[in-house]
């Protein structure tokens, strides 16, 4: 098992792949992006020039691997180990049925986090000289700047496969254990490789940070 990490990513590389309305909607209180009042435009371009101008304050990182997993019913064990990934079942089915059962499948886990400790200290001195907007929009930026550090990710895997693949993160209702990150964080080396940590409830430490599977 080798670690890929994607090497100087930049504004360009990642833009593609940024969701600006979930930033505006989510974030910046855009609710309907087309009936917009002027001042929420002008939120939504000092939006778009923050990511190009603080993108070194940003800082994204991103690292996935390939592993190999078997799938026995409503789990996903790795080959070699007696490690497991459990997918519970909805309406007496797992999604893994429609994966070849006790046959050798290739997955894929993804890590990404954005800015860091030193965006934090940033955004509290902007916070500190008043510019509070300015503020949230980094911490707003960095949290989906990570979404697209995972997209990217996500785009370079699919590169090397042929056909479609499910991605989705634990916590949610595909696999709504949290305490799975903890072996993720562990194949993946996550902690040493972005200095990314998990809190005692498996929540992520800085906010920022993203992962993902994907089957």
């Amino acid at each position: 098992m080798t670690i890929c990490r994607a090497k100087n990513l930049s504004a360009e590389i990642l833009s593609p792949h940024f969701d600006w309305k979930a930033l505006f909607r989510r974030h910046l209180g855009a609710k309907n992006l087309n009936q917009l009042s002027e001042r929420q435009k002008q939120i939504m371009e000092m939006g778009r020039t923050a990511f190009t101008d603080y993108f070194d304050k940003l800082n994204p990182q991103v690292i996935w691997a390939r592993f190999q997993g078997v799938a026995v019913e409503n789990q996903l064990r790795l080959v070699g180990s007696e490690q497991s990934f459990l997918f519970p079942r909805k309406h007496e089915k797992s999604f893994l049925n429609d994966i070849p059962q006790n046959e050798e499948v290739p997955f894929y886990l993804i890590a990404a986090t954005v800015g860091g400790t030193d965006l934090l200290s940033f955004c509290e001195d902007l916070q500190s000289q008043g510019d509070f907007l300015l503020a949230h929009t980094l911490m707003s930026l960095a949290l989906e700047t990570a979404e697209a550090s995972i997209a990217y990710a996500d785009h370079c895997i699919r590169k090397e496969i042929s056909h479609s693949r499910m991605r989705f993160s634990f916590g949610y209702p595909l696999s709504p254990d949290l305490s799975y990150q903890q072996l993720l964080f562990s194949l993946l080396s996550v902690e040493k490789e972005l200095g990314v940590s998990l809190t005692e409830n498996f929540m992520m430490h800085p906010e920022s940070s993203v992962t993902a599977m994907i089957l």
